[in-house]
């Protein structure tokens, strides 16, 4: 699956952060969960965005933001 990007983890690791913050307001409660985990593992280039969507207005986005923060 990395073929495509070469070898660079830091590239796979930007294409994987933006999927999974798209992801942040689903519907589906089990897919927000499942994206925080995965930006938990993502661990230190999810900080930031992270922390932008704890000001965010939709009160879903502040609280996935904030359960992924936790996680960390």
């Amino acid at each position: 699956a990395m073929g495509w990007l070469g070898a660079d983890p830091e590239a796979y690791g930007k294409v994987a952060l933006q999927g999974l913050l798209s992801r942040m307001g689903d519907e589906n409660e089990l897919v927000r969960a499942q994206t925080c985990r995965a930006l938990a593992r993502l661990g230190e280039p999810a900080v930031v965005p992270l922390l932008d969507l704890l000001t965010s207005r939709d009160e879903k986005l502040q609280h996935t933001a904030s359960t992924a923060l936790g996680l960390l």
